[in-house]
């Protein structure tokens, strides 16, 4: 066996700063391997699968690395140009995908773009994945020139504001691909431990050819191929927008409802599985919340998808949210403003990860439901300086549901006071849940007095207590 290394070990990678860092790969069985790098020797035996790993101390950012591996028949690899700094993993699908060069802000962007401390490396993908935006992968590219076009856009304005902010080198490792489910990316035995999801994994196992379908929709396809060869490479954290596909019309014999309610449980699956992989089990998550859109098929259920991922966020440890509700394109699953989906991830990654204090990060989420006779009053975080209605003269897309007509909801009223919003409707006596922006498409006006706008929502007044 030849002397090798994954694909992410390449000339110009940024290494995690002030974290140890796996070095890893493959030679024939029992031979020795050194690894030099910043004036430090490792050593490394592969074992009888020819595999090998050891550990570099951290290293500190604000030099040029390069580090020497050498076996004991010879063989060398000589990686060069390294840097220290943030490491993030961007994955999903399409909108996480999406190009820099077709980004609004991207041509402006582009002209004259010459960092080269912000570099990205995308994965490759499995055989037979029409992906024509990652044909340029499985190697670090600086953001300098034409070659930063490729660039994932969210990714690119991620990195760019935490690199302006923490004066580090910031890595984006993007793993994403078009209709993609959250399962493609989820070991199947990780998923086989949730009941909720045995349907799904029932219907795929029964499934003799797979002519009619795309592989972008088999159950750990995308983990084994694209996340593996990374693992466990050490990176800060994992940014996630992605869910578009896990709704949408397919073959499956399964209802969209059905795929939807499950949503939930896939994430929560996804997180726990890729904190095990990197042996982290407090591997930062930061999700994107998906934006508005209206699909010609009908009703996708994605403010189902949205309450899943806002209800992974409050029940999951080290999971955040950013909100885009207010960024979408109705006519477009494929939305053109990327640079502030990536400046609100990156608020709130510089405000939970480093401690910088730049302002409100987030806006407002629904914390509480309390009833006071006929009415429900709502508190939530994020308000900032206060709670506004922007774009409407009145609070609309707020819904009440009465104990004596459940799952049935009401349009209703609601006006803001010291703070909370108050909701009631004409024939509802006893409030028992409030929704607000509960459409694939909806009308959202509640706002934060810094411009950020409210998550959508479901909240329930026996859920508020538990």
């Amino acid at each position: 066996a030849q002397l090798n290394m994954p694909e992410i070990f390449s000339d110009n990678m940024i290494l995690q700063r002030n974290q140890q860092v796996p070095v890893w790969g493959t030679a024939s069985a029992g031979e020795k391997i050194i690894v030099k790098i910043a004036n430090r020797v490792l050593v490394a035996t592969a074992d009888e699968q020819g595999n090998w790993k050891t550990l570099l101390q951290p290293l500190k950012s604000g030099k040029l690395y390069e580090m020497k591996i050498s076996g004991e028949k010879g063989e060398h690899i000589r990686i060069q140009n390294i840097l220290a700094g943030e490491v993030w993993i961007c994955a999903g699908q399409s909108n996480m995908n999406f190009m820099l060069s077709a980004d609004k802000d991207g041509a402006h962007e582009l002209k004259n773009l010459s960092n080269d401390n912000i570099r990205e490396f995308r994965t490759d993908m499995p055989a037979g994945v029409l992906n024509p935006e990652n044909s340029d992968h499985s190697k670090w590219i600086s953001a300098v020139g034409d070659k930063a076009k490729t660039f994932s856009a969210v990714a690119y304005y991620l990195a760019k504001q935490l690199q302006a902010t923490e004066k580090v080198p910031v890595g984006i490792i993007v793993m994403a691909c078009g209709n993609t489910r959250a399962e493609s990316w989820t070991d199947t035995n990780s998923l086989r431990k949730y009941p909720a999801l045995k349907p799904m994994l029932t219907y795929w196992n029964g499934k003799k050819s797979f002519a009619d379908i795309t592989i972008n929709h088999l159950p750990g396809k995308f983990y084994n191929e694209v996340v593996l060869p990374v693992v466990p490479f050490t990176v800060k954290g994992v940014i996630w927008y992605q869910g578009e596909s896990n709704t949408l019309p397919d073959n499956s014999g399964r209802t969209i409802t059905e795929r939807a309610t499950e949503y939930k449980t896939l994430l929560s699956a996804l997180i726990s599985n890729w904190r095990l992989s990197w042996n982290n089990p407090s591997l930062p998550f930061y999700l994107v919340q998906l934006p508005n859109y209206t699909d010609p098929s009908g009703d996708i259920q994605w403010a189902k998808i949205r309450q899943a991922q806002l209800e992974t966020k409050k029940e999951v440890s080290h999971v955040s949210m950013a909100v885009t509700i207010d960024l979408g394109d109705a006519q477009d699953i494929h939305p053109n403003r990327k640079k502030p989906v990536g400046e609100r991830i990156a608020k709130l990654v510089l405000t939970k990860e480093y401690q910088r204090r730049i302002g409100v990060p987030n806006g407002p989420i629904i914390k509480t439901i309390t009833v006071k006779g006929k009415e429900a009053i709502l508190k939530f975080d994020y308000t900032g300086s206060g709670l506004i209605c922007k774009n409407s003269p009145l609070l609309t897309g707020f819904e009440i549901e009465d104990a004596s007509r459940p799952r049935v909801f009401k349009k209703a009223n609601a006006v803001i006071k010291k703070g909370k919003i108050w909701v009631s409707a004409e024939g509802v006596d006893y409030p028992v849940s409030v929704r607000y922006a509960w459409a694939d498409n909806p009308t959202a006006c509640l706002y934060n007095r810094e411009g950020l706008p409210a998550s959508p929502f479901l909240i329930e007044v026996s859920a508020a207590k538990k």
